[in-house]
Formats: structure tokens, C-alpha cells, sequence
């Protein structure tokens, strides 16, 4: 194509040799532990060396001003869920201590939103600090995401997502943030 040729033209010539992707069978049900990727070993090495640590949350909060549809919400993160994998994946070590990964399907997979009362504003955020500082149980099988809504009055929430950075990023979150906009008024 003419954008290849291009890249070509401008690294003088060639590109450089890139490994093949190797796309893996999963069996029908989603049972497969399949091998996780080098950025995920290092990341699964690290959290195993320090398995309570923050140090990879992804937390992201935002404050909801007026009335808040509970079930809605519920629904609009099983949507998400569902359409992206990586929140439904856990990862273990096989016998020989090497990690794997599985991705459990839909209807395994088990996901709740902890709500929360309390107010004033500032027990709500002493809560969602407290939860946002809380690792991840990754090798033993734990969600990499969990959420929590905290009440703070009937037209004030406070609205925590709280992912382990083997799930997302940055770039990750606003695409989240994204669809869950659309997604919640649909719901």
C-alpha cells in the first residue's frame, strides 16, 4: 500500500522484522488458560512481590449530581464488561510458576457495584481514598476491576472505578468514561 511504501521511504528502505501475532483457540465456554504477554509477566512479577501495593491502581472518580438509577448503572457496566474482555480476565500461576490468563465468559463472570451511604462529602471521599489505595488479588483469581458508588445524599454521589493497570491505562479509562456515558442513559 502507498502508507507502507511510505514508512518504508522514510526509514530508508526496510521496516523493522516485527514476531508474528499468534492468535490462540480458546475452548467453547471460555475453560482455556492461555500465556500472558510479556508486559503482563512483568506486571503479574511485581504485583506478586508486593501484593497488597496501590502502586498499579488505576483509579478514576467522578462526583453525579442529581438522582442516580442504580440498576441502570449495574447494567451499563455489565455492558462493558461484555464488550471488553480484558475486565473479565484472570490470571494464574501453572504448576511449573509460570502465569497464565482466562478469559472467564459473560456468564461466569460475576460483577457488582459496592454502594455505599454516608455523608458529609468528605466521608465519602475518605471511602473512595481508602478503596482506591486497596490491591488487587490477581493471582488468586481476583476481579482486576471493582466499583463503588457512594452515597451522599439522594441527588449526590460520588462514583469510583477502580482498575489494576494490567487492565487499562490511561487511554483505556477515557474510552471506559466514554462508553459508560452512553451506556448508562440507555440503560
Amino acid at each position: 500500500s502507498a502508507l507502507l511504501k511510505s514508512a518504508r521511504d522514510e526509514e530508508g528502505g526496510s521496516l523493522p522484522v516485527q514476531p508474528p501475532l499468534i492468535a490462540y483457540e480458546r475452548e467453547e465456554g471460555g475453560t482455556s488458560w492461555m500465556p500472558v504477554s510479556f508486559a503482563q509477566e512483568q506486571m503479574l512479577v511485581l504485583h506478586s512481590l508486593h501484593p497488597e501495593s496501590p502502586l498499579y491502581n488505576v483509579p478514576w472518580c467522578t462526583k453525579l449530581q442529581g438522582l442516580v438509577d442504580v440498576s441502570a448503572l449495574r447494567r451499563a457496566f455489565g455492558w462493558l464488561v461484555r464488550r471488553h474482555e480484558v475486565l473479565r480476565t484472570v490470571y494464574a500461576m501453572d504448576p511449573a510458576g509460570v502465569p497464565q490468563q482466562r478469559v472467564l465468559p459473560v456468564s461466569e463472570y460475576v460483577h457488582s457495584i459496592r454502594v455505599e451511604h454516608t455523608a458529609p462529602i468528605e466521608n465519602a471521599m475518605s471511602m473512595v481514598d481508602e478503596e482506591a489505595n486497596r490491591g488487587f488479588d490477581l493471582l488468586g483469581g481476583g476481579p482486576v476491576m471493582r466499583v463503588l458508588l457512594v452515597c451522599v445524599s439522594a441527588e449526590e454521589h460520588v462514583l469510583l472505578v477502580h482498575t489494576h493497570h494490567i487492565a487499562t491505562d490511561e487511554w483505556s479509562v477515557n474510552v471506559m468514561r466514554r462508553e459508560l456515558g452512553v451506556a448508562y442513559p440507555a440503560y
